[in-house]
């Protein structure tokens, strides 16, 4: 006959060790994606460091003349992407953004802060672009160059004095955050996917849009 008090007594060690296993994940996830958000005071605090690149991607090269973050180099998004082709707005060689990167002062070390408004898909642009070459070192600001000013933290409108680096490629690049067409049509037809539309609800239901097929 098996004894319950037994069972007990191995059974509820065993159910604390899991649920201290998933808090330690749930942490360690949480802390991953946290990671990638910069708050302005950390940031104002890491100012004077040099293994630092702020990227100021805001549409307007005059809004950067304004005022800017002290350190911030601009980068209009529109830099990183060209035709392919024929179809307009496809991301750069990774040979090329290599490039673009070391003329910033960015190489395989540095940590790069990307900020734009208050809500913009410019720094969450970059970063994905940044990840597909393999630079897992990248933050975005959290609450933008608008959230900044508000706080009264410091602009300037002084240009930094950036030494040109060598960003090195790695030998394969992170395909695995792209998908192509074919790979689209691919899982719509299968469904084996979720494809979520981040675009506003107009564009989504395809009341506005500038394309040739509006939509979802």
């Amino acid at each position: 006959m098996v004894n319950k008090n037994s069972i007990k007594r191995y059974i509820l060690p065993l159910v604390v060790s899991i649920l201290a296993v998933v808090l330690i994940l749930y942490n360690i996830m949480a802390q991953e994606t946290a990671s990638k958000l910069a708050d302005t005071k950390g940031l104002e605090a890491s100012l004077s460091k040099a293994d630092i690149r702020i990227v100021d991607v805001r549409d307007k090269i005059t809004d950067y003349w304004e005022s800017h973050i002290p350190g911030a180099v601009y980068l209009n998004i529109e830099s990183i992407r060209w035709s392919d082709q024929g179809v307009p707005g496809k991301l750069i060689s990774p040979e090329g953004l290599a490039i673009l990167l070391g003329n910033m002062g960015i190489d395989n070390n540095t940590l790069v802060v990307a900020y734009s408004t208050d809500s913009d898909f410019k720094p969450t642009y970059l970063l994905w672009a940044l990840d597909y070459i393999g630079h897992k070192n990248f933050m975005v600001l959290d609450g933008g160059f608008k959230k900044w000013k508000a706080e009264g933290r410091p602009v300037t409108q002084d240009y930094p004095k950036i030494a040109s680096k060598k960003y090195n490629l790695p030998k394969n690049l992170n395909n695995g955050i792209r998908a192509n067409l074919e790979q689209v049509k691919e899982n719509v037809k299968s469904g084996k996917a979720v494809l979520l539309d981040v675009r506003s609800v107009d564009l989504y239901t395809g009341e506005k849009g500038v394309w040739k097929r509006k939509g979802h």
